[in-house]
């Protein structure tokens, strides 16, 4: 069909991409007109495909009995394009009734709510402010009044007690829509769409919130739930707001607060007119009362235009002196400023405002990594929301060039000269992240078990600092921990390794190694040589951690205690030592690279098929182009594999799971190579962001903030799980006498082909591949033919953090030549497969 979408947005985007894709011709879009010289999402994607944009500020105009009519000129150029069906998925203009009837199949429109309910510009609002159970949407046939038209489809979900507009937005609203268009245009193509009138009984139209502030005022006549849905149906637009002590404060990241008292230690702030004239600052944010006698808890405030942490509202600031820049901080400074007049194309002053000028969340993700490109220093997001405006923002770029992020420790330590250092340690109880004396000041001395004197004093803690420790304890989460050290794995011990050449010492070296064959000397009590074995000579785990310390201190080289298990022998563990000194444990990762000056950055990236983990050409050399969709530009050539690759690259899978060092690795030890991919990702994020962008079209703020974040959040996620995999059984009755024994133990499958599309390469090849790996498969991943090079380059990452040859391989080429082969082979177990319904009813039949 010939389509004109009238939108604007990302959601109107999204309509349009999914239209296109099932082959609908758009003729035109119209959207609105630019603002601040930016021009809107839609506009900007259809302007790529060479699609006409038509911007009009109206339709319509009004005459003189006070009713409206059709600007002629604007329906002429409408007609001009002769669409069949007009779609409106993100329209916020009024459309005249000759540009809805005018089509072939009328008009369609998106809406937020389960009509009759909740017509109007503010239906998601509303949907949460009336407490409704069910949330939904609705494609309905325009007509000439406001939300009346009869309904072609509907789709409905449950809301969750802490759904916020945004989050019932982002989780259903927004993806269940966008695929409910286009369904609605299949239908209608099909002459198979419904034309059902919508009932009279049900029916709201409330107003439009965002362009009447005052209605997101808080009324404190409301109970505790009331309360709760009020705030969090405006969060985050325009945000529910009172007024306390004299100034709007709006709040958001609302629950429903549990207890019946506020937590212990909760900071009292008087305000007047809430019920009780207090609210409740504590650790988890404020809590404000409802009319029954219960709390709701906020997470963040916003006073005037600066967002804080809810817990902080009624501490009075700290007013710092302004900070007086240097002449090169200067030069930073209007590097700063020209950022922001880019952004938001404005003069900008210490006072401009970013979000008060039109800044936008994507605006924010640009600011953060233009601040960086041009000043290498990295802020957070909410660097901007708590400081927004330039002065704030400039100041906040100065201190973390002049390390004021840095953390410190502040506690009156203990010092003393042992073991020929300077030993300075903490003497006091740690409770919510400072140390501090007990409640009651009582101290016991700590005793030197070798000579019994008095080490220290220490506190006497009571019950008083119990609960306080437990209600900190309680206030914090968290979901992400950093390994931060490399550990050999145990089960190498014994395995025979290959034997290099002898490292040959230089003279200082010599030195090194005799320095720590007086160390074994000294543990083991005995001469040693070469071939002296530590274990068998008498040295125990204890022992181990000795020499190992020892080492550190004489030759600054950390050992773990796996090298020792690894490598008993004194020759062995000498050669380890020297190694390492010279840098010789860093994996390194050989390959031919593609070099390219993109994005201010040098970027370098692999270009043939991994497999085995080593870089290399197909088996036949058959190569083909890899094209940049920007300009069809050549990006550079990428090996075609065969069926013999994917032999070779299943092989290598196979016998990784079956008899490589990932099966017989510890959950553990698989989770922490897991981490030090992620962290490795984090630390590419750049170099991957630019080249997805490059290799699939992806806007590189997108790219960065979502493939390439989402991604790095899923391998963290995943490799927590690593160590939890557990089986459970079904409890069954015993054959009596005997008692039995059920036991499920959740295990591997094996090699697991992956086979992913275009769109978001990455993120397709992480939620996949990252579950594969922490329960302990292989795979062999087969990226889309047009997108291959972010799949390669985290082949690359993935072999720098020591997941080991095979268990990771990738091939690159045709779906229906080595896809198919993959989906064939008999060593694959699973296949994990995104792609269209027809290939991927094929690879089931299979």
């Amino acid at each position: 069909m010939k389509i004109a979408i009238i939108g604007q947005s990302a959601f109107g985007v999204d309509v349009y991409k999914a239209l296109k894709k099932n082959g609908h011709e758009i003729v035109v879009v119209f959207t609105i007109p630019d603002k601040n010289g930016r021009e809107d999402l839609l506009a900007m994607e259809a302007a790529k495909d060479g699609v006409p944009v038509q911007k009009p500020a109206r339709w319509r105009k009004k005459v003189a009995d006070g009713k409206f009519e059709v600007l002629p000129d604007m329906l002429k150029l409408y007609l001009s394009y002769k669409a069949e069906l007009n779609v409106l998925p993100f329209c916020t203009q009024f459309i005249p009734i000759e540009v809805i009837e005018a089509p072939k199949y009328k008009s369609i429109i998106y809406h937020p709510s389960i009509l009759p309910k909740h017509r109007g510009a503010s239906a998601i609002n509303w949907t949460l402010i009336d407490g409704d159970e069910e949330a939904g949407l609705s494609i309905f046939w325009a007509d000439d009044g406001l939300d009346t038209g009869p309904i072609l489809l509907q789709k409905k979900c449950k809301v969750e007690e802490n759904d916020t507009l945004n989050s019932l937005y982002k989780r259903f609203l927004y993806p269940a829509g966008v695929e409910a268009m286009a369904e609605a245009v299949e239908l209608i193509a099909a002459g198979k769409a419904p034309r059902i009138v919508q009932p009279t009984e049900g029916a709201s139209y409330e107003p439009y919130i965002t362009a009447k502030p005052e209605l997101a005022e808080i009324d404190w006549s409301k109970n505790q739930r009331q309360l709760h849905n009020f705030i969090r149906g405006n969060d985050k637009v325009p945000g529910a707001w009172a007024t306390m002590n004299g100034e709007k404060v709006s709040v958001f990241g609302s629950s429903l607060y549990k207890g019946k008292v506020p937590p212990p230690g909760a900071r009292e702030v008087e305000v007047v007119g809430v019920p009780g004239g207090k609210v409740y600052a504590h650790e988890a944010g404020l809590l404000l009362p409802g009319s029954d006698g219960k709390w709701v808890n906020v997470d963040t405030v916003k006073v005037g235009s600066k967002t804080i942490p809810a817990h902080k509202y009624g501490l009075v600031e700290e007013q710092g002196e302004k900070l007086v820049f240097t002449p090169e901080e200067e030069k930073i400074v209007e590097e700063v400023k020209k950022i922001w007049a880019a952004i938001l194309k404005m003069d900008v002053e210490d006072e401009t405002d970013f979000f008060e000028s039109g800044g936008t969340s994507a605006d924010v993700t640009r600011l953060v990594e233009e601040i960086k490109f041009h000043t290498k220093v990295e802020l957070e997001n909410t660097d901007i929301y708590m400081g927004p405006k330039f002065g704030e923002n400039a100041e906040a770029v100065i201190k973390k060039m002049r390390g004021g992020d840095k953390i410190t420790v502040e506690y009156d330590p203990i010092v003393m000269n042992v073991n020929g250092m300077e030993l300075k340690f903490p003497h006091e109880l740690f409770i919510d992240g400072k140390f501090q004396p007990s409640s009651s000041g009582r101290l016991y001395d700590t005793i030197n078990p070798n000579d019994e004197s008095v080490i220290c004093k220490v506190p006497k803690a009571d019950i008083n600092d119990v609960n306080k420790a437990v209600a900190a304890a309680k206030a914090v989460n968290v979901d992400t921990v950093k390994v931060g050290s490399k550990t050999i794995p145990a089960h190498k011990y014994g395995l025979v390794e290959e034997q290099g050449e002898k490292l040959v010492f230089t003279p200082e070296e010599e030195k090194i190694v005799e320095e720590v064959k007086k160390i074994w000397a000294a543990i083991l009590k005995m001469e040693v040589e070469d071939e002296t074995d530590f274990f068998e000579s008498g040295g125990t785990s204890a022992d181990v951690t000795r020499l190992v310390e020892e080492i550190k201190f004489h030759t600054k080289v950390e050992l773990e205690n796996t090298d020792i298990y690894m490598g008993p022998k004194f020759g062995e563990n000498a050669e380890a030592v020297i190694k390492k000194m010279r840098g010789g444990d860093k994996i390194t990762v050989e390959y031919d690279p593609i070099v390219m000056n993109v994005n201010g950055m040098e970027l370098k990236f692999p270009h043939e098929l991994f497999i085995d983990g080593k870089f290399q050409p197909s088996s036949s050399g058959r190569l083909y182009d890899t094209i940049n969709p920007n300009d069809e530009s050549v990006i550079c050539k990428v090996p075609k594999a065969d069926i013999n690759d994917v032999n070779k690259a299943v092989a290598a899978a196979k016998a990784a799971f079956e008899t490589g060092e990932w099966r017989k690795m510890s959950a553990r030890e698989r989770g922490k190579r897991l981490y030090k991919l992620a962290d490795l990702m984090e630390e590419h994020k750049e170099e991957l962001a630019t080249l997805e962008s490059l290799d699939s079209g992806a806007v590189y703020t997108l790219a960065l903030k979502t493939h390439v974040g989402m991604s790095i959040d899923v391998w963290r996620y995943m490799a927590g799980w690593c160590d939890k995999i557990e089986g459970s059984t079904i409890p069954i009755s015993n054959a009596r006498p005997n008692f039995n024994l059920t036991v499920t133990k959740r295990e591997p499958v094996g090699v697991v082909g992956l086979i992913t599309p275009w769109n978001y390469p990455l993120m397709m090849l992480s939620w996949k591949m990252s579950a594969c790996l922490a329960a302990g498969n292989t795979v062999v991943h087969k990226p889309a033919a047009v997108t291959p090079l972010t799949a390669l380059k985290f082949a690359e990452l993935a072999a720098l953090a020591g997941i080991p040859n095979g268990v990771v391989n990738i091939i690159t080429g045709s779906g229906s030549e080595i896809g198919q082969a993959l989906a064939d082979h008999p060593d694959v177990r699973k296949i994990g497969f995104t792609g269209s319904t027809e290939v991927g009813a094929q690879v089931m039949a299979r």
